[in-house]
């Protein structure tokens, strides 16, 4: 996990489409699913290019969390996100598992028996590449692109947030979440589901259609199409 590089990943990506030919530059809506919801919402608040914003599952701490809210951090951040030389920051990389396979097994960022069934899932459908190893790659910096609330009530354009009624990962309790979906000023519509964090990723599963069905109707509101 490397927020601040997968944040210049979306920037880039973006980039990319608005060259190709057929692009509508006016349409420019990012996802993200987990610990990468929080990557969309710096990005939307970041970058003017961006309309829209999907967030499901969002990662947005739980009730004992403590979250710098401070606008100054946030200034840094927004000043610094696309410039900073990264070859100059210290950088420590804290090797974890995704979830426990195996007895003993740890630390872990997600535990339980649905994220082992996501586990075991993505390894059979990734033979060669997708692995239960993760890096989370911590740097020193004047503030952390991590704070799971801050860019919330910075959105100025149109959110959706879908939420998991049943979700067992710690850092996304459920009122939590909708506490940090009242911080948005903008536009904005809460989908709750019900079913688990995993449950809205599971293609053709009903969880999973009702939370692509949002998605459409919301992106339809806001770009105004039939």
């Amino acid at each position: 996990f490397d927020n601040l590089l997968q944040i210049r990943g979306y920037r880039d990506a973006i980039s990319f489409a608005t060259s190709q030919s057929g692009i509508d530059k006016q349409r420019i809506a990012v996802f993200g699913q987990s610990a990468s919801s929080l990557v969309a919402q710096f990005i939307g608040v970041f970058d003017d290019r961006v309309r829209a914003v999907i967030a499901h599952t969002p990662v947005c701490g739980n009730s004992t969390t403590k979250f710098d809210e401070s606008p100054e951090k946030f200034e840094w951040l927004r000043q610094n996100w696309s410039s900073l030389d990264l070859s100059t920051v210290p950088v420590r990389e804290l090797a974890v598992r995704m979830s426990r396979l195996h007895e003993g097994e740890g630390p872990v960022i997600v535990d339980g028996g649905a994220a082992v069934g996501y586990v075991t899932r993505m390894r059979k459908k990734y033979d060669s590449n997708w692995s239960n190893q993760v890096f989370i790659l911590q740097r020193k910096l004047e503030a952390q692109f991590n704070e799971q609330r801050l860019p919330a009530k910075y959105l100025k354009v149109p959110t959706l947030f879908v939420i998991a009624t049943d979700d067992e990962v710690p850092m996304c309790d459920l009122s939590t979440n909708r506490r940090c979906f009242d911080l948005i000023q903008a536009p904005k519509q809460l989908v709750e589901i019900k079913g688990g964090h995993f449950g809205l990723a599971y293609h053709q599963t009903e969880p999973y259609r009702q939370a692509l069905s949002a998605d459409i109707n919301f992106l339809r509101s806001v770009f105004e199409i039939n």
